[in-house]
C-alpha cells in the first residue's frame, strides 16, 4: 500500500481515498490511432447491397475465388447465449510490402450477430488481413437509423460479407461509439472487444481457416460513498457518460471502452502467447457533490491511470466537519477477476480464453 498525504483543505467537506487497480507496473500507452480523428467520417454503409461483389453464401463462387472460414480466439463474449451482441469484421487485401497497415486495401466487410459459421470469398493466392470488433450489447446500446447502426459499425446487420471498399479501419481501431439516446462518446460505457489476424495467404485448394485474436478493450470503475446523508455525487470520467450516486445509494459500478482499441490489442496481445494487462490510459476523473438544495461543491479533479481489464476503485467519505479535511490517495495492487462482483459487466466476465 502506497499512501500520499495532501495539504489540508479548509473549504471541502470530503475525504477521498482512491484505490487504483494496477499491478505495480509502468503504464504502456500509444496515441498513434487516436490522432486520426479526421478519418472517422468516411466509413461506408455496408447495407447498400454490396455492388460489384459477392455476399457470403449467395450464388456460385467464381473460379478465381475460394470460400475461407473465420475463427475467433482470445477474449470473446459468449455470443451464442447473448443475442444482443454485434460482431463487425473488415477484410483487407494486402500488397507485397513490409508495412502492411499502409498497404491495406478495403476488400469486404460484414456485421454479424453470431460468432460461428462465418466465411468470406477470397481471391486464390491473395494476401489478406482481418480486423474485428465486438460490442457485447450492441443491438441495444449502439444507435440505429433506417436500419444502419452508428459508430463503430456504420453499416447494417447482414450476417454476411459485402464485397466493396466503402468502409474505414479507424471505425474499429478506436473506442468511439454512437450510443442510442446519448450521442457519441470517445470512451462509451460499453463492453468492447478488438482483434486482428496475422497476414493470411489464401491456399488455392482447401484453405485453412483465418484466425482473428481479440482482446477485451475495456476499463472498470467502482465508486463507493460513505456517510452520504443527503444529495448526490456526480462522477465524470473523460469521454464517458456521467454517472451519479444519490442518497440512500452507496455504490455505482460501470465499464467503459479504451480510447484506442487498436493500441490495447497491440500492447497486450499482438505477437504474444499469453495476454497481458499492461495497456493503460491516463484519464481525467471529476467528482462533484451536490447538496439537497442544489449547491454544487467540487470535490476532486485529477488524471489517473486505468489499466485494460482491471478495476479502479474510488472510495468517497463525507466528512462531518468543514475544517481540517485532507485527501489521502491509496494505491493497491489488485486485479479484476472473472468473478469480481465490484464491476457488473454485461454478461459478467464470461469470455472464452482459447
Amino acid at each position: 500500500m502506497k499512501t500520499r498525504i495532501f495539504l489540508k483543505l479548509s473549504a471541502v467537506m470530503m475525504i477521498i481515498a482512491l484505490c487504483t487497480a494496477s499491478c505495480g507496473k509502468s503504464p504502456v500507452t500509444d496515441d498513434a490511432v487516436t490522432d486520426d480523428t479526421e478519418n472517422s467520417g468516411d466509413g461506408g454503409n455496408g447495407g447498400d447491397g454490396g455492388d460489384g461483389g459477392n455476399d457470403n453464401g449467395n450464388g456460385d463462387t467464381p473460379a478465381t475465388e475460394v470460400m475461407v472460414s473465420l475463427n475467433l480466439v482470445g477474449e470473446i463474449p459468449d455470443m451464442e447465449n447473448r443475442s444482443s451482441a454485434l460482431l463487425y469484421i473488415q477484410a483487407y487485401s494486402l500488397r507485397d510490402d513490409d508495412d502492411e497497415y499502409y498497404e491495406m486495401k478495403p476488400y469486404a466487410h460484414g456485421l454479424f450477430d453470431k460468432a460461428s459459421d462465418i466465411s468470406v470469398p477470397l481471391q486464390k493466392d491473395g494476401k489478406y488481413k482481418f480486423l474485428a470488433t465486438i460490442v457485447a450489447d450492441g443491438k441495444n446500446r449502439i444507435s440505429m437509423e433506417e436500419g444502419v447502426y452508428g459508430l463503430p459499425f456504420r453499416t447494417s446487420l447482414t450476417n454476411s460479407f459485402v464485397v466493396n471498399d466503402e468502409f474505414n479501419r479507424y471505425l474499429v481501431m478506436r473506442g468511439d461509439a454512437d450510443l442510442a439516446g446519448s450521442g457519441m462518446f470517445i470512451r462509451p460505457d460499453i463492453d468492447r472487444y478488438y482483434g486482428e489476424s496475422p497476414t493470411y495467404t489464401v491456399a488455392p485448394d482447401n484453405p485453412a481457416p483465418a484466425t482473428i485474436s481479440l482482446v477485451r478493450a475495456t476499463f472498470g470503475l467502482n465508486v463507493t460513498v460513505k456517510n452520504l446523508t443527503e444529495g448526490k455525487l456526480y462522477i465524470e470520467t473523460e469521454g464517458t457518460p456521467r454517472v451519479s450516486i444519490s442518497y440512500p445509494e452507496t455504490e455505482v459500478s460501470y465499464i467503459f471502452s479504451a480510447r484506442s482499441t487498436y493500441d490495447a490489442y497491440r500492447v497486450d496481445c499482438e505477437g504474444k502467447t499469453e495476454f497481458t494487462n499492461e495497456y493503460a490510459e491516463r484519464i481525467n476523473v471529476n467528482i462533484t457533490y451536490v447538496t439537497a438544495n442544489g449547491l454544487e461543491i467540487p470535490v476532486k479533479q485529477d488524471d489517473y491511470w486505468f489499466y485494460r481489464n482491471e478495476c479502479t476503485n474510488l472510495e468517497v467519505t463525507v466528512s462531518g466537519t468543514a475544517v481540517g479535511s485532507g485527501i489521502n490517495i491509496n494505491v493497491e495492487d489488485t486485479e479484476m477477476k472473472d468473478d469480481n462482483q465490484m464491476i457488473e459487466f454485461v454478461g459478467g466476465g464470461d469470455y472464452k480464453k482459447n
